[in-house]
């Protein structure tokens, strides 16, 4: 969820060059406060990375479990739906459709597929024979926090590997893309819309999951692209974002030339 506020008090950071007796500052100060642009990109992100998190932990949770024989029969609902609905097999797609899920004004819905070592689709989980899955996410409506804050699209096709036997670990990988369209707060003449292309690498959760809530490794890299619109003047801003994973609740996001640190929990993120 994109909350624009959780960034509107940034301190200025400032770098003082040395000094020397009686000569006072010698370099020039530096003002690294992040832009309107940045700070916007950067929040928008802390709240879709927290998403993405709380929906690679529901995969890794529910497949750390052990089967049982309604899952192996009916096929596991791996919880990405929030809901933890089960999931219908469908024999012409070879995938598991999940039933939509209504949030306030949010729309959740997934599909996934199970597959064994060499990559042939099965019908049903099963904790020694099952190798990888595939997981399509999507989401779409109105945030509901802030409430009216934007209309988001966001899709998700991500692969899951480490599932059989005795695996220690899950590795993650995929693409998504995202579209917000609103009003900054604060700036209610300033509309904007806000398209993302994201690629998740080798983003590893350890097993057991209750001692590894957090990604271990890998990173989530997006192409970020601002349209901000003001008084009929559209002005665009292109960055590169980037965050990296490392075990912890904290990481650091890096927007442009701009860090920040990301709480995973909160989506908040807070310039370093």
């Amino acid at each position: 969820m994109i909350h624009f506020r959780r960034l509107a008090a940034i301190g200025a950071v400032v770098t003082l060059g040395a000094c020397s007796g009686d000569k006072g500052i010698t370099g020039p100060i530096e003002d690294r406060t992040p832009s309107l642009e940045t700070t916007v990109i950067a929040s928008a992100h802390g709240q879709s990375t927290a998403n993405d998190v709380l929906l690679l932990q529901a995969i890794t949770l529910h497949l750390d479990r052990p089967s049982t024989p309604a899952r192996v029969s009916t096929g596991p609902s791996l919880d990405i739906t929030y809901g933890g609905l089960d999931c219908t097999y469908n024999v012409s797609s070879l995938r598991f459709v999940c039933p939509p899920v209504a949030m306030d004004s949010m729309t959740l819905s997934a599909e996934y597929a199970l597959y064994d070592g060499v990559g042939g689709a099965q019908t049903a989980y099963d904790d020694m024979t099952t190798a990888s899955a595939q997981v399509w996410y999507k989401a779409f409506g109105n945030l509901v926090n802030p409430t009216g804050a934007a209309d988001i699209d966001r899709v998700r096709t991500l692969t899951v590997n480490g599932l059989s036997g005795t695996e220690s670990e899950r590795t993650f990988g995929g693409s998504g893309t995202d579209q917000a369209t609103g009003t900054i707060a604060g700036s209610p003449g300033k509309n904007y819309v806000l398209s993302d292309t994201t690629i998740a690498t080798n983003v590893v959760y350890g097993i057991p999951f209750a001692s590894n809530v957090w990604p271990r490794s890998g990173t989530l890299t997006t192409q970020s692209q601002l349209d901000v619109t003001e008084l009929g003047v559209t002005t665009t801003t292109n960055k590169s974002v980037t965050i990296t994973f490392n075990g912890t609740q904290l990481v650091d996001m890096d927007v442009g030339s701009s860090g920040f640190t990301l709480n995973l929990a909160t989506g908040g993120a807070v310039a370093r």
